[in-house]
């Protein structure tokens, strides 16, 4: 049993055509293609199995459930798409604890950025978890001189994995985890420390330049700062003064970090934090986005795009996690956990315009929260798992790559509710769809010129993971096909030479 592998073609569209008498084909074609599986070089348990199912005939007369046509208004431009570290703990964050075997290790970021497309990492600044804060006592009575000496600074997990990453083309977002005891009102930063704390974070940043050859690309003042079960709070005012001592201390300092407001806990947070630096034109020069978790009530999300929008900024999803349980049982592989994460995906970058989309870890451990991570580590075993919400992820990633603009979409039909996401590219668009029904829904895909051909389809189901057909033919700028049961289909069309 294995749980990664680029299955072969029967896995794909056409494999829910086992599901009931209902052929489930793209109209008009009946031929597979085969692709060749790719070895782990770490054994990796599967959540499911893949069946042959061979040709199927192609699938007539049906009405068609769903219409997208993709149009041409832009939306967003897409930043990128990746993960966070929280913590060096062994048994929560696998990928600095060091627990790893070599070769999972490995494996691990071969896949999350070769096939999982991430490109940016969010690292926390040391002491959330068993790692110390790095400034114990105040290196000196001025905020803004900066005295490298005075910092309890080492090469640690978070810096190897920045280290690994930044040749493959990774970029990294600093956000605050702690702040030292003497700085703080219980865990309230004080309002006067807010220039001390900057220069933490401008320290912590230098560290990495100094120790893993890596400069930071972004820093947000802390993770969840109203979150009241956080190691660190920061009033949105007092948030606005760390980020104003930034735009002193980055330059001065030679960093060349951009700002990034919010990393809130829910929506209605970042539209609290952003509104506290409208004002200061220092920040916002330096701000490229406003940052908010999607754990919390959603009502304020058309709020903060409008905000964003006004001071020309973006919107970033910065974490996401289904959690899981502690109890080395709480995972689920298969497309129930997908099909959840597929849905926040689609709704963050449709409704919330984001040009960045994080999960909340890269590898989860399997006894602490395992379905807040894209893959999943046994280290009781060694073993590296790959759940279907990593492909149902990579569906996103490669369909919308950095650089790549969200496009506007109109659905109608009897299931209107099916997310779609449309990215146009440099030289196509890519289409995601996503089939939360267990039956089978029939899609007609609509694009805003004639003459385009379908060039891909790929498929994540129970029975495929990126797995390709045939492309289904299109004729006057539509085509027809059908979703299978509980999946996720990407499909792109391309204009013909001209």
């Amino acid at each position: 049993m294995r749980g990664r592998a680029g299955w072969p073609a029967a896995a794909l569209l056409v494999a829910a055509a086992c599901v009931g008498s209902e052929p489930v084909v793209p109209v008009e074609t009946s031929t597979t293609t085969t692709t060749t599986p790719h070895v782990s070089t770490t054994t990796v348990p599967a959540s499911t199995t893949t069946r042959p199912h061979g040709t199927v005939p192609p699938s007539q007369g049906r009405e068609v459930d769903l219409t997208v046509v993709v149009t041409d208004e832009p939306r967003q431009t897409m930043r990128g798409w990746g993960f966070g570290i929280s913590l060096e703990d062994e048994g929560i964050e696998p990928l600095v604890s060091g627990e790893m075997t070599v070769e999972a290790y490995t494996e691990a970021l071969d896949l999350l950025v070769d096939e999982g497309g991430v490109g940016i990492v969010r690292i926390f600044s040391p002491g959330f978890g068993s790692t110390p804060v790095i400034e114990p006592e105040n290196d000196d009575d001025d905020p803004f001189t900066l005295d490298l000496d005075g910092f309890d600074l080492a090469a640690t997990g978070r810096f190897r994995l920045m280290a690994d990453l930044a040749p493959r083309d990774v970029r990294f977002l600093l956000t605050g985890g702690a702040a030292p005891s003497w700085m703080k009102d219980g865990r309230l930063l004080r309002s006067d420390m807010a220039a001390e704390f900057a220069e933490y974070l401008t320290a912590y940043a230098l560290a990495a330049r100094r120790l893993a050859g890596v400069d930071f690309d972004w820093i947000t003042v802390a993770n969840e700062p109203d979150n009241d079960a956080m190691r660190l709070l920061i009033d949105p005012g007092t948030g606005a003064d760390v980020l104003g001592a930034l735009t002193e201390l980055l330059p001065s300092n030679e960093l060349p970090a951009r700002l990034v407001v919010g990393d809130t806990i829910g929506w209605g947070g970042a539209d609290a934090y952003l509104a506290a630096v409208e004002s200061d034109a220092a920040v916002v020069a330096m701000l490229d986005a406003v940052a908010a978790h999607s754990y919390q009530t959603l009502e304020f999300r058309p709020r903060v795009v409008e905000r964003a929008a006004a001071l020309g900024i973006e919107v970033w999803m910065t974490e996401q996690s289904a959690a899981g349980g502690k109890d080395c049982l709480g995972d689920d592989p298969g497309m129930g956990s997908a099909l959840q994460w597929a849905g926040w995906i689609a709704d963050d970058l449709v409704d919330g315009q984001a040009s960045v989309w994080l999960a909340l870890r890269g590898v989860a451990a399997l006894c602490h929260d395992p379905q807040g991570g894209l893959l999943v580590y046994d280290s009781a075993r060694g073993l590296l798992s790959v759940p279907k919400r990593f492909y149902a992820f990579a569906q996103f990633a490669q369909a919308g790559p950095p650089g790549s603009t969200v496009l506007t979409v109109d659905r109608s039909g009897e299931h209107p509710a099916i997310p779609a996401v449309a990215f146009e590219r440099e030289d196509d668009v890519a289409v995601v769809v996503v089939n939360r029904d267990a039956e089978p829904r029939t899609l007609e895909l609509v694009v805003p010129w004639r003459g385009v051909t379908v060039t891909e389809v790929r498929v994540t189901s129970g029975d495929s993971d990126l797995g390709r057909v045939d492309p289904p033919p299109m004729v006057d700028g539509r085509t027809l096909f059908v979703l299978p049961p509980e999946s996720i289909v990407s499909v792109v069309v391309a204009s013909p030479p001209s």
